[in-house]
């Protein structure tokens, strides 16, 4: 007998050096003296296991199990082979009787939870968890594996509670595992910092952990660290070129950096590697419209739609890059066709709305005009009172007020007339530098900055709706100029500064609000304005008020425009201004309604993607009869458009 149980040692330490085939051996000789030890079979299916013979494994196991079914390292082996094997039932089956046979068995506890687990069984997994770790309160392997079940069930502070300690006191002895789905507990959980620490936790353990690395790069791009996170990608792609996920990720750390050349360089090389890539063909079309190169912008939105078509901010995006382009008939039958899958989506609405304004086919627009109310483009606030459709209201107040910016006010303004007979009573709403200008056109009953609330008003209607409400079209718009008027008085201050002058007297803007959503493309710099400044008998004065003011300093002609922006409290301060000019010459903004409400000659320098209300092609406007449209015929290109600006004031002069 001690020699039997001497060849069955012999047999597991054999095992235990990596030579499974000698083991088998000694346990066929031992089987054939018809020795039937559970034992025996243990180690003979221990040691098949290590020659992959998976099957005979099996087989031995359960003849192990057979004889000793109550045997804890039996029970242990066979689950963990059924485990393997992933049947999952039988796995789940044999650590439950290891468990309440043995509950001193920590082990029993872990598998049986893994077996759950790996069964996609994650609610009973953290049932049996719990109550292994009653048993073993002390269990980093128990506690672990909570964390990865509650994360599982995306119930990231729970994970976090669980494996944090884990994590912080144990070694690299459960792998990287733990302090990854830490990170990506925190990740969720908006701990950036702690996320970042802990996956930098799991590269120390495994620098070979690819997800680990691209996480961290997308996390330091979030906290705003793009040249770290460029530094982790460098490395990621040098490691593992042929992922084009992570070309795509060192290329959003790129944009992130402001570096948008390099950005685009390397979101064609995540498309070279995965052509049907829709994120790198979004984001790369985004990086190229930044960069102005709109015709391939729009190449990509349409390959990243033809993918994905489902992402409503593609098409937008799509639309925008159309409209810069100038292709707005192509735009309007592209935002048809995204109107056809998102039928209620109110950007795309608004967007075909903007299309059919600057095809002149307002009355076909004007009910897509009326979502601007409910895109945040407008300052209208919650008013109490009812939205007037147009009803006569003769015994009625009726408020309007203003919800765009000053130029979209005086622009509506020639529409007051047309409704002031239909109500009793008519009080304006309008941003305070309009205010003394309106009142004096003695349109209103009342024009207030804000109105009180003891102001008895019956129903209320936003300035912009006007055109919508009379239904006008393009050939409704025009009005006599000047539709508005300038007292006397408000002159006299600028007579005696003007009458210094003789000559073409010229007032200019080049800026205006910068909070404008739209500001960097429709204003231009000061400097462009130089070939006016070198023409005889042309004296140019700067109209500009607030933003851009100072940029009189930074021009080495400066000094040779005379500034009126100090004088200017408000806009008919400006009215008065410009009634002493001969000409005025501003980018659109609301100057540019004040001078051609007052039917002065305007020349308006107009950005390549026009503002609807400048239609497209033409030179003049049917909105004001004294305009004349000088356009950008290339992206931000104000200077050609200055310089022709300057040749037709010197056939003027």
């Amino acid at each position: 007998m001690s020699s039997e149980t001497e060849l069955l040692s012999a047999a597991e330490e054999l095992l235990h050096m990596g030579h499974p085939d000698q083991a088998i051996q000694i346990c066929q000789q031992l089987l054939e003296h018809q020795e039937t030890e559970a034992r025996v079979f243990l180690v003979l299916s221990q040691s098949y296991f290590q020659l992959h013979h998976f099957d005979a494994a099996l087989e031995a196991a359960t003849k192990a199990y057979q004889l000793a079914s109550e045997a804890p390292d039996v029970l242990f082996w066979l689950g963990k082979l059924y485990l393997h094997r992933k049947q999952f039932h039988q796995a789940e089956r044999v650590f439950r009787q290891l468990t309440e046979a043995h509950p001193e068995h920590e082990t029993g506890w872990v598998y049986l939870g893994v077996t759950l687990l790996e069964g996609e069984l994650v609610a009973p997994a953290i049932s049996v968890l719990e109550s292994g770790l009653k048993m073993h309160p002390h269990s980093a392997l128990i506690r672990a594996y909570l964390g990865n079940a509650h994360f599982r069930l995306k119930q990231f502070q729970k994970a976090y509670q669980y494996l944090k300690p884990v994590a912080e006191h144990t070694t690299s002895l459960l792998g990287d595992w733990v302090p990854f789905y830490l990170a990506e507990s925190c990740k969720a959980l908006q701990k950036p910092e702690e996320a970042v620490e802990w996956y930098r936790r799991v590269l120390a353990v495994n620098p070979a952990n690819a997800q680990a690395m691209n996480n961290l790069g997308t996390v330091l791009i979030e906290m705003g660290s793009p040249d770290e996170a460029r530094t982790v990608f460098q490395k990621l792609v040098a490691q593992y070129p042929n992922v084009a996920e992570y070309w795509f990720n060192y290329g959003n750390s790129c944009r992130s950096a402001g570096d948008l050349q390099e950005a685009v360089r390397l979101y064609r090389e995540a498309l070279r590697r995965k052509e049907a890539f829709f994120e790198a063909h979004y984001n790369l079309a985004k990086v190229l419209s930044d960069l102005g190169d709109f015709e391939e912008s729009a190449n990509h939105f349409a390959r990243a739609l033809k993918i994905n078509p489902n992402l409503k901010e593609a098409w937008v995006n799509y639309l925008y890059v159309l409209q810069e382009m100038g292709k707005v008939e192509e735009a309007l039958r592209v935002a048809e066709t995204a109107l056809a899958r998102f039928p209620e989506n109110v950007t795309l609405r608004w967007n075909r709305g903007v299309f059919l304004l600057l095809l002149g086919r307002y009355r076909e627009a004007w009910p897509d005009y009326e979502l601007r109310l409910q895109m945040g483009q407008t300052r209208v606030e919650e008013l109490p009172y009812p939205r007037w459709e147009g009803q006569p209201i003769s015994d009625k107040t009726l408020l309007i007020h203003n919800d765009q910016g000053l130029g979209d006010a005086i622009q509506f303004f020639r529409f007051l007339p047309r409704i002031r007979s239909r109500a009793g009573r008519l009080v304006v709403q309008i941003p305070a530098p309009l205010v003394r200008l309106f009142a004096f056109q003695q349109v209103a009953d009342a024009v207030l900055s804000t109105v009180p609330e003891d102001e008895n008003i019956h129903y209320q209607i936003p300035i912009g709706s006007l055109p919508g409400l009379l239904n006008v079209d393009e050939d409704d718009v025009a009005v006599p100029v000047p539709y508005l008027r300038v007292d006397v008085q408000w002159e006299q201050p600028f007579h005696q500064l003007f009458q210094q002058y003789r000559g073409l007297k010229v007032g200019i803007v080049w800026r205006g609000n910068p909070k404008h959503t739209r500001d960097p493309d429709r204003s231009c710099e000061l400097a462009a304005f130089e070939p006016l400044l070198q023409l005889p008998n042309v004296h140019v004065f700067s109209l500009q008020k607030g933003a851009g003011e100072g940029d009189l300093f930074s021009v080495p002609f400066g000094h040779r425009i005379v500034p009126l922006g100090p004088r200017l409290t408000d806009m008919a301060d400006t009215a008065a201004a410009i009634q002493q000019l001969d000409l005025v010459i501003t980018v659109d903004t609301s100057v540019a309604h004040l001078a051609a409400a007052l039917g002065k000659p305007t020349w308006i320098l107009v950005q390549y993607a026009p503002d609807w209300r400048w239609m497209l092609h033409r030179s003049d406007s049917p909105w004001y009869p004294t305009v004349r449209l000088f356009r950008q015929h290339r992206w931000r290109d104000w200077q050609s458009v200055l310089d022709t600006v300057a040749e037709e004031i010197r056939k003027m002069v």
